[in-house]
């Protein structure tokens, strides 16, 4: 919207621009669910699954760049929520600017949290006053100023009080008048908070537009009546997730896991040394392998990768000797190829295995894609939405996360981004069923193929499987004919899943699991054998004709491709700077269309990447790809990006 003021014969005038939405947004009990909140946009019931990210930055360091690449991640991904937790401060405008752009509602949370006041006192707050904070008035003033300056973004969705906990009487009367709750009904209602409110000045109501609820606890979030009620926040075995005893409410506004971020995150964390060294794996009486951090990953938050039942999840699948192996690198033979692509023979090695691979990544990616197809398994008939806890860090942490404190994305986000494709087969432990997910507002006629190979690359149980699935809008569906992979003991097979809309061109929806015998889940061992007996070549190239710059942000196409009898695991790909010998520094936010990918015998991929090029030299090769795998020569070849 522009706008323009002409003052006759003064021959000045004032010009404004202003972005601005038009939408409706209501959340209502939704009485199929006990009575769970659920969010309708433009009278089309949305199935929240969200993230919670704390803002801003530590240091306050944050520039628009980085909030609308966080955004911008979260987008990318397929979240369609931030919750903004009430224990930060109030993020720069950008994040709201970059949230109306894509199309990402904002649960906008106030000053309030059960972490350090009102839950009364214990050994560690020891100073707790549920009437926190001191000054009542300032609080209500700043809350005023901060409505005036957001009202107008059509990406928020909810107003709440506080975090697992409600403010003090006085002020959450406050609240309820700012967001339309009449005097009179206050009054009668609580007559000394009310007096105490309208003592405090600016109550009076500025946006009517908006629900509020008084904590994350409240109003059909959670419990629903402020009991304790959200997370868990350690790791699960990935099929507790699709249990119906896993979470008891309709709504849960924070569960999270594990967020072990790439061993170069840790050298930058840990700069001088001390503290790199991975936790220990130890044998213990009735805990199974355990992981035991020093005190620095203790300090930023380590959350460990051995669950209730005694499985490890990162040991599963080897014991790591070092860093690198445990948290991501892949140490073998490395080709340089040049610009533009690389042939594709079979070539085996193994007088020259890798000797690391892949671990915490693997499990993040695991663990993620579990909750969130967890979640959309019982979509409407049990649960109206989740957020994450967390899908950021404002400082270099390591508790559960999706990208690093330097935006590098985790095995983690690649996981979430499989899971919350709008169109997405999965497969469903807990029926045990294959099944369909359809997350749009349309009805659709969708063709799902399944199809399953062991480690020596040929099928496994039935041919391919394809069936016609009639999906309707925001709803799972079972896929007809379609069985569930059950792999004996000490085997391990990778079910290929695939959904395309009926008679559709272009690429199909893609989900790759690596599955092992029921009820043993961390049964992995198989696969780091079949790696060390030999590697194989990607076959990879910049496709022409697909590239190109946009601004300061370069553009480019992939193929990838797999020529081979066997299954190529665990493919990561990273853009680096160019111009460095080994490791180049990764060029970082990067968003990836897909990574972390496995191709089935004789398939064939496009990834598209975009990422930062202020840096590009005139030659117009600034960027190289590296890519490595769990079975794949290592490989880096130059990028073309102008």
């Amino acid at each position: 919207m522009a706008l323009t003021a002409t003052v006759d014969d003064y021959g000045e005038s004032h010009e404004a621009a202003e972005r601005f939405g038009l939408r409706l947004v209501e959340v209502y009990p939704k009485a199929s669910l006990k009575g769970a909140s659920a969010f309708a946009v433009n009278g089309h019931d949305v199935f929240i699954r969200g993230g919670n990210v704390i803002t801003p930055e530590g240091m306050l360091r944050n520039s628009d760049a980085r909030c609308w690449a966080e955004v911008r991640l979260h987008a990318e991904a397929g979240f369609n929520m931030l919750r903004l937790w009430g224990g930060a401060g109030i993020p720069r405008e950008a994040i709201y600017d970059a949230c109306d752009h894509y199309g990402v509602l904002v649960w906008h949370e106030w000053w309030v949290t059960g972490d350090c006041n009102g839950r009364g006192a214990t050994p560690a707050s020891p100073e707790s006053d549920p009437s926190w904070p001191v000054d009542h008035g300032l609080f209500v003033r700043s809350v005023r100023d901060v409505v005036l300056r957001l009202r107008n973004h059509p990406c928020l969705a909810l107003w709440c009080g506080g975090n697992e906990q409600r403010p003090a009487p006085d002020l959450d009367a406050a609240l309820r008048r700012i967001f339309g709750a009449p005097a009179a009904e206050e009054a009668e209602k609580a007559p000394a908070a009310a007096a105490a409110a309208a003592a405090a000045g600016g109550a009076e109501c500025l946006d009517a537009t908006r629900r509020y609820v008084s904590g994350s606890f409240w109003g059909g979030f959670a419990k629903g009546d402020g009991d304790w009620s959200d997370g868990p926040y350690g790791i699960q075995p990935p099929e507790a997730f699709f249990s119906d005893a896993f979470y008891a409410y309709g709504f849960n506004p924070e569960v999270g896991s594990v967020g072990t971020p790439p061993a170069r995150a840790i050298r930058r964390m840990f700069p001088d040394g001390e503290g790199r060294d991975p936790p220990r794996l130890e044998e213990r009486a009735g805990q199974g392998v355990v992981d035991v951090p020093n005190a620095l990953w203790q300090l930023h938050c380590y959350i460990p990768y051995h669950d209730d039942q005694g499985h490890n999840h990162l040991a599963a699948y080897g014991r790591p000797k070092d860093l690198d192996e445990f948290c991501d690198q892949v140490r073998a033979r490395v080709r340089t190829l040049p610009a533009g692509g690389a042939d594709s023979s079979p070539s085996s090695s193994p007088s020259n295995p890798p000797v690391g691979r892949v671990q915490a990544q693997l499990a993040n990616y695991v663990q993620y894609r579990a909750l969130l197809e967890g979640w959309a398994a019982r979509m409407w008939t049990k649960y109206s939405g989740v957020l994450v806890w967390k899908t950021q860090n404002p400082w270099p942490g390591l508790r559960g996360a999706l990208y690093d404190y330097w935006l590098d994305p985790l095995g983690s986000f690649f996981g979430a981004k499989v899971a919350l494709q709008p169109l997405h087969a999965q497969l469903n432990p807990d029926a045990p069923r294959v099944e369909l997910v359809n997350a749009s507002i349309a009805a659709r006629t969708v063709d799902v193929a399944v199809a399953v190979y062991g480690l020596d690359g040929a099928p496994r149980g039935a041919p391919t499987t394809t069936a016609r699935v009639e999906a309707a809008p925001q709803a799972v569906a079972a896929v007809p004919g379609a069985a569930y992979p059950r792999p004996p003991p000490g085997e391990v097979w990778f079910a290929f899943l695939s959904a395309r809309d009926a008679g559709a061109p272009g690429p199909a929806a893609r989900n790759v699991y690596w599955l092992t015998a029921p009820g043993r889940p961390t049964d992995l061992g198989a696969l780091r054998p079949w790696a060390r007996a030999a590697t194989w070549r990607l076959g990879v190239r910049q496709r022409t004709g697909g590239g190109g710059t946009r601004g300061a942000e370069a553009e480019v196409r992939l193929e990838l491709s797999n020529p081979h009898p066997t299954v190529l695991f665990w493919i990561k790909l990273q853009v680096e700077e160019a111009g460095s010998e080994g490791a180049g520094e990764p060029v970082a936010p990067a968003f990836f269309s897909d990574n972390f990918l496995t191709l089935a015998p004789g398939e064939a991929l496009e990834v598209r990447v975009a990422f930062p090029c202020a840096a590009a030299a005139a030659a117009g090769r600034s960027a190289r790809l590296r890519c490595e795998g769990w079975n794949i020569e290592e490989a880096v070849i130059p990028l073309e990006v102008a």
